[in-house]
This record gives structure tokens, C-alpha cells and sequence, in this order.
């Protein structure tokens, strides 16, 4: 009998590839909300060591009015970037959750042509165990008709 042949080999090697592809772009997805929780968390620790450090200089010597207005202005700013940077990073976990989801539809349907890949392969297994046992018997009846 001929060799096992799967029918939708394409289709599975296609499955993979797609699997594959959408597995590189979920790790990048994942990398850039990674890289964006460091940067949020730079920018809150940039937040706390200059408001900590105008507070000292308040206690200790004081700030005139100019200064503590530039003061409150940046760490307004500053909190604005820190404000928009989170919600950045809320859409790249979006984007990351979005890509996650299509990674698990790609893993069943890969997974779903692999079940199937062994359902016919095992078919195809029996009934070349089936051809060979018929053989076999037909074999043994010739020979014993030959004999008797």
C-alpha cells in the first residue's frame, strides 16, 4: 500500500505559519506594554523625586513665589505626561489582549487539523493492518487448498 498522505497538509502548514506569525506579533505586543510600564513608572519615579526634592528645599531654605509656580507648573505637566502615558499603555494592553485572542482562535484551529491529521492517519494505519491480515489469511487459504 502507498504511503500516508494527509489531505489538507497545506492547509496545516498554512495553520502553523499563521499560529507562528501571530505567536511573534503577540510577543512584540507584550514587549511594548513591558516597555511602556517602565517608562510610565520612570516618569512617576521623575514625579516623585522633584516634588520631594522642592518640599526639602522649601523646608530647609525656602523658595520664592517665581519658583514654586514654575514648580507646581511642571509637576503639572509632568503629571499630564504621566496621565497620558497610562492611558497609552491601557490601549497597548488592549492591542496585547486583542492579539492574545487571536492566538488562541490559531492554536484550536491548528490544534483542530492536527486532531484530525491523526483520525485519518490512525484510519489509514488500520486499514493497512486490514489489507495485510486479508492478505495473510488469503495466503494461508491458498496454501492449505494447495495442500489438501
Amino acid at each position: 500500500m502507498k504511503k500516508f498522505q494527509f489531505s489538507l497538509s497545506g492547509v496545516q502548514r498554512y495553520k502553523e505559519q499563521t499560529l507562528d506569525m501571530i505567536k511573534m506579533e503577540y510577543a512584540a505586543a507584550e514587549n511594548a506594554v513591558a516597555l511602556q510600564e517602565k517608562h510610565v513608572k520612570q516618569l512617576q519615579e521623575t514625579f516623585r523625586n522633584f516634588n520631594t526634592a522642592l518640599k526639602e528645599k522649601n523646608r530647609e531654605v525656602g523658595i520664592n513665589i517665581n519658583e514654586l509656580n514654575n514648580a507646581k507648573r511642571y509637576l503639572i505637566d509632568l503629571q499630564n505626561i504621566i496621565d497620558s502615558e497610562i492611558i497609552k499603555q491601557a490601549k497597548l494592553e488592549d492591542d496585547a489582549e486583542e492579539v492574545k485572542q487571536r492566538m488562541i482562535v490559531a492554536k484550536q484551529e491548528a490544534a483542530s487539523i492536527d486532531i484530525l491529521r491523526e483520525k485519518q492517519e490512525t484510519e489509514y494505519k488500520a486499514a493497512v493492518q486490514k489489507s495485510e491480515d486479508s492478505f495473510i489469511e488469503e495466503f494461508i487459504s491458498a496454501k492449505k487448498y494447495r495442500e489438501g
